[in-house]
């Protein structure tokens, strides 16, 4: 069993067409549908030419902001639309939205990060100012040259955006003669723009369900930890180990550890974790550059390949802009219950212009997490304290419009004085441990180096993303409960030690191309490769379990292995109607794994079970993968989308340490996804919906199974599924208040049981591990103005985390973990281009389990969420 730990340390059929619309969706369309079907045979060109051709061929002005189209392209149009259609298949995928105004005047706008409302350009229209107060417009119509008969050079002149933010209200201006009255509303929902399809496009047009975490808000509530902020997602869930690893599950597609990553972790289009690593070396990546972290819920192994057959988590950083200077910077302190010390962090990043056409990106972070778990019998309080610096250097280079090249390099350094588990032992109380000094310590580190090129011509988009990560960990475990025998037999001390060390080394290029196949077909089409090498070495060694001492080393464990993938993909999307599309890719990868292990010195035998020098030569894998993609959609509105989607994902399989009645290799799994989905806006942007029902089947499962004489290895058990519900809701009933909630339910359970021969058990219909079936959270935010210049906040959130099961073992008896709700508070003040933020997390001091009792290395250690934590954070930006 012990040494297990150590040498291991997805309808066809959708819809013709759907006759009923919302009495909210038919106003929303009434202008734009009741115009006559216009003929358009436009080729691929600047968004803005075909803009001008629309206007002209319609007899409508479009009202937009120079700034917005300048750069971007539009697809090739050969149709009869009416101008509302046509509009709408121009704007797709470039996060900018039209809406009519009147009969004859369109305006467009565009949401970054911030809501932009219009008003309407006759001379009775409300005049919303911007908060610059002057944004270039321009009127793009029938005439050709920007005027007409509706829309008069003042009316142009007076077209502005007015900006507001999350949670605010926007200031409007009536105008008749020279007086002017205020006004406030309550401003709509912000646009959220994603990459989940490898190309930008608003969160609402996205047939995938996607969530989007906030990153600003993390860094300043102090939420860095991927298990501090994990249960703000539906389906998510999060599992740390004791060497500093953590297992990820969407949808409670998992075995454990010990396993294969099921859920993909990219740093922008780069894989930060290796393909056949476990334990799982998630890093933690600082929220302090971050634009926001997505999760995909669901198998994506289409698009992005091996391991992503629960989902995805994306962490997408912010880009260099060379329109203007900007920068940030934030400093805060932070008090945990039981913490033996204050912690602290300071951020700050800057974007700074170089020349019309390039742009450097530089930030930097340091901070230190306060320790909160104590060591009574050798006199150490907080000593899972731990230190984290980074910074990330950018350079964006974009000599035309139809060219860009991205370089950029991150860095990040985690190290920990101790692990975060706690011992239900008798003579420890809360939050308490005892271990050899020292043995708990272990550092992370991630390095990721990457270029992205992009070029457009005659209307094709070619990207390449070239990465080369370096991730890091060296871990230390007390293994005294195990073989203080082993290290009194040779050394004379009851201590002892492993300390492990990983390097991963990953090479990967992506070459994809997009092209518009007339006005019915987008084509995505690419090529992929990766090759990774994964040298585990592992040192055994006695100390003094007082002092913690070291006295000798017993013996050390190499394991090399080496991962190369090669995959071909393409996504097809056929635009049936306007509003109708089909979306039909799929993908091919061929992979080869290698490995091997050594064993060195004088407790080999009695450790290892065999004599020095022990050498194992596993035999090499080769196999191949295909998996695919369905996707009906149906714009049931411009901002409502239904949608279907069959889909499925893979994990690679791989050798096993030569033994007898050990399967010398195990196989791919996989995952198939049967799902319906509803997402988009209604009440004029004020309240956003996002359901999905889902079935995934999941096939050959992997397993981690232990020998009778403690030899770990990896077997194919049976069947398993997932069914489950989603529901997120985020509203604004009222001014400056936004309420967002989500639930879900997930019933993920063994369809079949384990094969006779398997060590563990696993019996049809038993839970699968670490996901519970109910889940929830629900959040609320208030904005209040208290003055022309300073503007207050606060609010809550409660996340509910229900009963789960832990890892399978040997026995039919597992480990319960019971539900838990985590309540977090906040409140601040925004002063021009100050705030000031105030939080409390955990208010009541949760005790919820992660990880820990029976299956965990140690059954009496446990691991929590973190306790109460009370902090505060001041942020300046700079423009």
């Amino acid at each position: 069993m012990n040494r297990s730990i150590r040498a291991a340390s997805c309808c066809v059929v959708f819809f013709a067409s759907v006759d009923v619309v919302s009495a909210q969706a038919a106003t929303q369309l009434h202008l734009g549908q009741a115009q006559s079907l216009t003929p358009f045979d436009l080729p691929a060109q600047a968004l803005s030419e075909s803009l001008h051709a629309v206007g002209k061929l319609t007899d409508i002005n479009i009202l937009v902001d120079l700034k917005m189209v300048g750069d971007l392209q539009a697809p090739a149009v050969k149709a009869d639309l009416t101008a509302d259609q046509a509009i709408t298949r121009l704007l797709n995928g470039t996060g900018i939205k039209h809406r009519f105004i009147d009969a004859h005047t369109v305006v467009l706008s565009k949401d970054n990060g911030t809501e932009k409302a219009a008003a309407a350009a006759d001379g009775s229209a409300a005049n919303t100012r911007a908060a610059d107060g002057n944004t270039a417009s321009l009127v793009l119509s029938r005439s050709g040259e920007g005027e007409n008969s509706q829309t008069s050079d003042d009316a142009r002149n007076r077209f502005r955006l007015a900006q507001a933010t999350q949670g605010g209200f926007a200031e409007t201006t009536s105008v008749e003669g020279n007086e002017q009255t205020s006004q406030k509303r309550a401003v709509a929902l912000e646009e959220v723009v994603v990459t989940a399809e490898k190309r930008e496009e608003r969160l609402s047009d996205t047939p995938i369900p996607v969530t989007v975490i906030d990153t600003e808000q993390l860094a300043e509530r102090s939420q860095v930890l991927l298990r501090d902020y994990y249960a703000s997602v539906p389906g998510l869930t999060l599992s740390p180990g004791t060497i500093g690893s953590q297992t990820l599950a969407i949808r409670g597609i998992t075995t454990g550890r010990f396993t294969i990553p099921t859920v993909g972790v990219l740093i922008d289009d780069s894989s930060s974790m290796s393909a056949i690593q476990g334990p799982n070396q998630v890093p933690d990546i600082d929220p302090g550059d971050l634009a926001r972290i997505e999760v995909l819920r669901g198998p994506q192994g289409t698009l992005y390949g091996a391991n992503a057959m629960g989902g995805l988590l994306k962490f997408v950083t912010k880009d260099p802009s060379p329109d203007e200077y900007s920068g940030r910077i934030e400093a805060g302190t932070s008090s945990v219950f039981n913490g033996a010390q204050p912690g602290y962090n300071f951020r700050g990043s800057a974007n700074i212009p170089l020349s019309p056409t390039a742009a450097l990106r530089v930030s930097a972070f340091t901070r230190q997490d306060p320790g909160y778990v104590d060591d009574p019998a050798h006199n150490i309080v907080g000593l899972n304290e731990a230190e984290a610096y980074g910074g990330r250097l950018s350079f964006l280079w974009k000599p035309t419009s139809d060219f860009s090249a991205k370089l950029s390099a991150l860095y990040q350094h985690y190290k920990a004085g101790g692990t975060s588990e706690v011992y239900q032992l008798p003579g420890l109380g809360d939050l308490q441990q005892t271990t050899v000094p020292g043995s708990g310590a272990y550092k992370r580190e991630v390095e990721l180096y990457s270029a992205t090129l992009n070029y457009k011509h005659a209307g094709a988009d070619f990207t390449s993303v070239t990465s080369y990560l370096i991730n890091k960990s060296d871990t230390g475990t007390d293994y005294s409960a195990f073989y203080s025998d082993v290290a009194q037999q040779y050394f004379g001390v009851s201590g002892f030690e492993t300390f492990a060390h990983y390097k991963l080394h990953k090479v990967s290029q992506e070459l994809r191309v997009t092209l518009p196949l007339g006005s019915k077909f987008d084509w995505l089409l690419g090529g992929f490769f990766t090759h990774e090498s994964v040298p585990g070495d592992i040192t055994d060694q006695a100390a003094n379990a007082d002092t913690g001492q070291v006295v000798g080393v017993g013996d050390q464990y190499k394991a090399p292995g080496t991962y190369r993938e090669l995959s071909a993909f393409t996504d097809l999307t056929f635009h049936l109607t306007d509003r109708l599309d089909l979306q039909v890719g799929g993908r091919e990868s061929s992979f080869t794994r290698t490995a091997s292990n050594t064993t060195t010195g004088p407790t080999t035998l009695a450790v290892y079970g065999g004599p020095p020098p022990l050498v194992n030569i596993y035999p090499d894998i080769k196999a191949n993968s295909v998996t695919y993609l369905l996707t009906p959609s149906f714009k049931i509105s411009p901002d409502v989308l239904l949608y279907a989607r069959l889909a499925s994902g893979f994990r690679p399989g791989g050798p096993n340490f030569p033994s007898p009645g050990v399967p010398t290799e195990f196989n791919s799994d996989k995952t198939r996804n049967y799902e319906i989905g509803l997402k988009g806006d209604f009440l004029n942007r004020t309240l956003s919906i996002d359901t999905s029902l889902y079935h995934i089947a999941w096939n050959n499962i992997q397993i981690n199974l232990v020998t009778p004489d403690g030899l770990s290895y990896t077997s194919n058990g049976g069947d398993a599924k997932s069914d489950g519900v989603e529901v997120s809701v985020i509203s604004r009933p009222l001014t400056g208040l936004t309420i967002g909630g989500w639930f879900d339910y997930d019933d993920a359970v063994l369809t079949q049981a384990f094969p006779a021969s398997s060590t563990s058990y696993g019996h049809s219909g038993d839970p699968l591990p670490l996901s519970s079936r109910y889940s929830g959270n629900l959040s609320l935010d208030q904005r209040v103005s208290l003055s022309t210049r300073v503007t207050g906040f606060f609010g809550a959130t409660a996340s509910y985390v229900g009963d789960r099961t832990g890892v399978f073992t040997r026995t039919a008896l597992r480990q319960a973990y019971p539900a838990y709700t985590k309540t977090d508070l906040r409140a601040g003040v925004e002063c021009d281009s100050w705030t000031v933020n105030f939080y409390v997390n955990n208010v009541t001091d949760t005790r919820g389990e992660l990880n820990g009792g029976r299956g965990y290395y140690l059954p009496y250690a446990f691991i929590y969420i973190t306790p109460r934590t009370v902090g505060v954070s001041i942020a300046k930006s700079f423009k």
